[in-house]
């Protein structure tokens, strides 16, 4: 365990970070930020399958909607991350 001083809190995961362990930890929501793009790409391979244009509508309304709803929760938990990082700062 670390042995600084805490000055880090994460909503996202309850834990408190030293300043070091607290970029790591921002890093890593990067790196999610990062898989985000990933998925975006996935979801346009996913709309260019061979459907026909009314399933692939519906499917794709679908996909749109949860990509819609994890990306906000993802970039809110980023935002909060950040916000926490500048107050500690």
């Amino acid at each position: 365990a670390c042995q600084e001083l805490a000055g880090f809190y994460c909503n996202g995961c309850n834990r408190i970070f030293c300043q070091q362990h607290a970029y790591e930890h921002r890093q890593s929501f990067y790196e999610q930020l990062d898989w985000l793009t990933v998925d975006h790409d996935d979801f346009v391979c996913t709309l260019n399958d061979n459907a026909s244009i009314a399933e692939r509508n519906y499917l794709s309304k679908q996909i749109i909607d949860k990509w819609e709803e994890e990306s906000i929760g993802n970039i809110r938990k980023i935002a909060a991350e950040a916000r926490l990082a500048l107050i500690d700062a």
